[in-house]
Parts: C-alpha cells; structure tokens; sequence
C-alpha cells in the first residue's frame, strides 16, 4: 500500500460561470489564437472585468467538434492556452469563454477535515446517546509562508460575489476526488513578505456543501486518467 491515500498532485479548483464573452477565431498558430469579440473592446478590457488567466475557451476544430484551451497568456488580441483538447479550433469558428480553472503550487499544508453532524438524545434514564447522522468535508489551503503575486491574482476568482459553483480538487492526479465547496466566513489576510519577495499569510478555509455518509479516508483510484472529468455537469477533462 502507498504511504498516502488520494494522490500527490498539487490542488485545483474549478470554477463554473456563464459565458463572460463570444467571439471568432481570427487566425491560429499552434498554442496561440487571435480572437475577435463581440462585447468587449479588447482582451484587456475583459480580463479587467472577469480575469483571463485560467479562463476556459470553447470553439470548434476543424471536424465540427467542440474543443477548448485553458488561457495561460494573452497579448493584444491573441490568447494562448495550455493545449487543445480535441485539436485547435477552425479560422471564423465561434468561441465563448466559460468556466475557469486555478491551478495552485502545492501548499505548506492541505488541512483536510471531516466533521459529523451528531444527533445527540437524553433519555429518560439519563443516558446519552449519539448518532452520527452524516460527514461533511471542509479544508485549509495554508500559503502563510509564501505565494507569489501570479498565483494570488487568481484567487480573485474564489472572492467575488458572482461566481457561486466551485469544485475543489485537492490533488490534480486524482480527478476521482472532488468536492463541491464554497469559501467559509473567514477573512482573507494577505500581506507582503520583506522585500516585496512576495506574499504571506494567505489561508484559503473551504466548507464542503455535501453531506457523506463516511469520512472519505480510504483510496479513490484515478481510474480514468488525468483531467477525466470535473464531475457531473462540470465539464469534461481539463
């Protein structure tokens, strides 16, 4: 048996939107597609407003199929992604941009947690009994040491009022294990390290919004491959 359950991978959350922005395929080369939007002035103008980096590109190859790209960098009106998924889209092909993906460097610490929610009754002879009823997951992504300002800029996509449907990964070599979350009540503190090397005290707490009839403590199996699939309705193999 391995020394650890769950992967080694580094954590991933999948972010779910509506479409931010449509457009056409301008030209392609490789990893890199000119694009010409319908709403928005320039790829500037709508990273300012939904953040490019992580975003996901939908389009067309040339068979018709869908196909997309994770948006690594963007210049003037080219973006250029991670890969295609099903080889790159068509010149003039629709696109959309819909759905991000933050993909964090491994953390000092991955706290993971798993709370029961505990039916507790008094009887009339005075003993008490307990029932565990369910389990819900929660987690700490702990960056208190350090974390660049690239990496924190993407966070901006956990911390904003609009975007309600995440699912974390915590370890991207096993899509097997996700979880539906939202960000807890605490506060974001963020400060800069001496020399402005970059930022400290940075902990992402993450509350569980399913409930289990168990602890998840035992092996889930990659059984499909990296980036198989975000689970039900999220997408498919980024």
């Amino acid at each position: 048996m391995s020394n650890v359950i769950h992967g080694t991978g580094k954590p991933r959350f999948y972010v779910k939107t509506g479409i931010l922005e449509t457009g056409k395929i301008v030209s392609v080369s490789g990893l890199s597609a000119e694009v010409d939007l319908y709403n928005f002035e320039s790829l500037t103008d709508l990273d300012s407003v939904h953040g490019l980096i992580g975003v996901i590109l939908w389009s067309l190859n040339a068979s018709g199929a869908e196909t997309f790209g994770v948006i690594k960098s963007y210049a003037s009106e080219t973006v250029a992604v991670k890969y295609w998924s099903n080889g790159a889209p068509v010149v003039d092909a629709e696109i959309k941009f819909q759905g991000i993906v933050i993909d964090l460097p491994y953390c000092q610490r991955l706290i993971e947690r798993w709370t029961p929610e505990v039916l507790t009754v008094k009887r009339l002879n005075g003993r008490i009994r307990k029932k565990k009823k369910r389990f819900y997951y929660s987690a700490t992504l702990d960056y208190s040491q350090y974390l660049g300002g690239d990496k924190l800029s993407l966070l901006r996509h956990l911390f904003r009022t609009d975007r309600n449907e995440i699912i974390f990964y915590p370890r991207v070599d096993n899509n097997n294990l996700y979880y539906n979350v939202e960000i807890a009540d605490d506060s974001l503190e963020i400060y800069q390290l001496q020399h402005h090397q970059a930022h400290g005290g940075i902990r992402i707490q993450i509350i569980g919004l399913e409930p289990y009839s168990e602890a998840q403590i035992f092996n889930l199996l990659n059984e499909t491959g990296y980036g198989y699939n975000y689970g039900t309705d999220y997408g498919i193999g980024l």
